[in-house]
């Protein structure tokens, strides 16, 4: 494991002992924060797991934490790089990518009462699917653990596209620093999230649904969208609302 202080955006950079890149694409100026990252040479808890999951590394698998909130808009914008090997018996992924890399993503959760799913910001580049390497690239490092997985991601936006995304009723709105809404599916079995998009689309908050309310004072003034969204994106439901002060 190691523990290292981001101060500034920086490029990519090997870090010793637990295979993986890590670099800071933005943070704000003046700020600082320290970054974790652990990496078990042990296969990850096998579930639970999304439907599309057929099978996570046998071998090993990585612990993201540090002392940012990944709800946070202000959170340092961090990447990174995760190679897999396999080619060889001897190598780390070999019981995984060892035959073929077909169907490989990466797999994570926040915490280990969730389930492993498609991770959301990254990009694969595994060349042939035969040589038993590859990288993914991840645009957003977020905390929580990560690992190598197989199955047909292709459902993850299965046939449970609702018709229509409900609209909701946001309250108090306008708001200046807790907002509140009310969902006929909160227990819904997919687990949903919130997202809050400003004007121009770009996210600026995301957070669980389990409560029925979000804390919105970060947030400059300002209109809104407030998304609620399956584990696997789909869209739920929606509403506007005003932050004012």
């Amino acid at each position: 494991d190691i523990t290292f202080a981001v101060t500034e955006p920086t490029g990519l950079s090997n870090l010793p002992w637990v295979d993986m890149r890590v670099g800071c694409d933005d943070i704000p100026e003046g700020d600082s924060v320290l970054v974790r990252v652990e990496h078990h040479w042990a296969a990850p808890d096998q579930g639970p797991v999304a439907p599309y999951v057929d099978a996570l590394s046998d071998s090993h698998f990585w612990v993201v934490d540090g002392t940012w909130d990944d709800n946070d808009p202000n959170a340092p914008l961090l990447d990174a790089r995760l190679n897999y090997v396999g080619n060889d018996e001897e190598d780390l992924d070999h019981g995984l990518f060892g035959d073929t890399e077909e169907g490989g993503f990466l797999a994570w959760r926040p915490d280990a009462a969730s389930p492993w799913v498609q991770y959301p910001d990254y990009e694969w580049q595994s060349g042939s699917l035969a040589n038993g390497s590859g990288l993914f690239k991840v645009s957003r490092l977020r905390k929580g653990q990560y690992a190598f997985a197989k199955g047909d991601v292709s459902v993850r936006v299965p046939e449970l596209v609702p018709a229509r995304v409900v609209n909701m009723v946001l309250q108090p709105n306008p708001t200046s620093e807790t907002l509140r809404w009310e969902w006929a599916h909160v227990s819904d079995p997919e687990r949903p999230e919130v997202e809050v998009f400003d004007r121009s689309g770009r996210l600026v908050l995301h957070g669980s649904n389990a409560e029925r309310q979000l804390n919105v004072s970060s947030l400059p003034e300002g209109s809104y969208t407030l998304r609620i969204v399956s584990e696997w994106g789909t869209p739920l439901a929606q509403g506007s609302f005003v932050v004012m002060r």
